[in-house]
């Protein structure tokens, strides 16, 4: 005969998490509009009233650079 008994709380809580499906999000790359808008957006914005220099265009080369990735 089974022998059936009360289980802890954590029974199924504990289920539903070592059952559950993993989601997997899939990135894409960033449409032509974005990276055509955020830099500019950091540039006009960021130094407003400021000359704009060679460093500022630089960083902004770098943050779309580094979000490819």
């Amino acid at each position: 005969m089974p022998n059936v008994e009360a289980a802890s709380p954590g029974l199924f809580p504990t289920l539903e998490y070592l059952f559950r499906p993993e989601i997997k999000h899939k990135s894409r790359p960033g449409t032509l509009s974005s990276w055509l808008f955020w830099p500019g957006y950091l540039l006009v914005s960021v130094k407003r009233g400021q000359p704009l220099s060679f460093l500022d265009v630089v960083a902004c080369a770098l943050v779309i650079a580094s979000s490819r990735c």
